[in-house]
């Protein structure tokens, strides 16, 4: 993997694409060493000085994978005003009252303008009750297992003592996470998922504090 901590991390990373198409072409490469290119920036490449190389690689059909973290501003810098700050908010660099006097680009209805393979967005969310309990049971039937598996050699050595202790630790936080979900669902309240979450923490403690203390 390469990082690269400068805007020009898209051009380089379709560079290494171009690259790869050719030395693969050319049979320098075989098809079976192929790699997947992945771009993972932030808004001030994306938005601003690497948009012009995202649009030729799009339009080039180029075989990537090209993910924008929003951060509405320069954060890598300071959090200065971007093309992706949206109008009245205050920045580093537009700290008054009257904040960001520019308008939020509108970056991925440039993206589909170019008709690419796919595109799509994601926005962070709470997960709802349901796919708590859903998620949570199914790590269950998946902890409960190992801890079965482990259980017959619960006596063997510290390993195998450590082993037992967080894999039922593990059982006991996904029963209650189901139970929370199941309380936040029907009360409408975070306070369960709180309570629950504040003994899941003291259980995973005192887990700990077995395992420091085992021979």
């Amino acid at each position: 993997m390469m990082e690269f901590l400068t805007p020009g991390g898209g051009p380089y990373t379709f560079g290494w694409r171009d690259a790869l198409d050719i030395l693969i072409e050319k049979g320098r490469v075989g098809a079976d060493e192929d790699l997947n290119v992945v771009v993972l920036t932030g808004d001030g490449s994306a938005y601003g000085m690497g948009l012009s190389a995202t649009s030729a690689a799009i339009e080039r059909d180029l075989d990537f994978l090209y993910l924008c973290y929003d951060n509405e501003g320069y954060a890598n810098t300071g959090q200065q005003t971007s093309a992706a700050t949206p109008r009245a908010a205050r920045t580093a660099t537009d700290a008054g009252g009257a904040g960001a006097p520019g308008r939020k680009k509108d970056l991925f209805g440039i993206w589909i303008a170019h008709r690419p393979v796919y595109a799509a967005t994601v926005i962070g969310s709470e997960p709802g009750p349901p796919v708590m309990m859903g998620v949570a049971l199914l790590a269950l039937v998946a902890n409960a297992t190992c801890l079965g598996l482990i259980a017959r050699h619960r006596h063997g050595g510290a390993h195998m003592k450590a082993s037992y202790i967080f894999s039922a630790n593990d059982v006991l936080a996904n029963v209650g996470v189901i139970v929370a979900g199941a309380l936040v669902g029907w009360t409408g309240s975070r306070v369960p998922d709180l309570v629950v979450g504040t003994a899941i923490a003291f259980v995973v403690l005192l887990g700990a504090v077995r395992i420091l203390r085992l021979r």
